[in-house]
């Protein structure tokens, strides 16, 4: 996470150093610390990966983490589903292999 990308993300969002803190819940000094890391300090992995969350569409959201594009819950499953769908549509192929030999 580079010093210009950070600055990026919350232009993008219409934040503040402030409100970006927030969400990361940086405490009484998180401002300054958005400033530092603004200004090339190293980010800290467990930020970083916070950070990187909310570029990828994350966004915080009543206390939990919540997409932008769904809900998390949602896109389980929808995972879920399409495991299940491929796991029927590979028994059917193994039937139908099994019946025609």
């Amino acid at each position: 996470m580079t010093p210009e990308r950070l600055k990026a993300l919350r232009a993008a969002r219409h934040w503040s150093q402030k409100d970006l803190a927030g969400h990361l819940r940086l405490g009484v000094n998180g401002k300054r610390t958005v400033a530092r890391w603004e200004a090339g300090g190293a980010i800290p992995g467990p930020a970083s990966v916070a950070i990187e969350a909310l570029e990828d569409g994350w966004s915080p959201g009543g206390g939990k983490w919540r997409s932008d594009r769904e809900d998390f819950s949602q896109f389980l499953d929808r995972i879920s589903q399409c495991v299940t769908q491929a796991k029927s549509l590979l028994n059917r192929n193994e039937r139908d292999e099994f019946s025609s030999d």
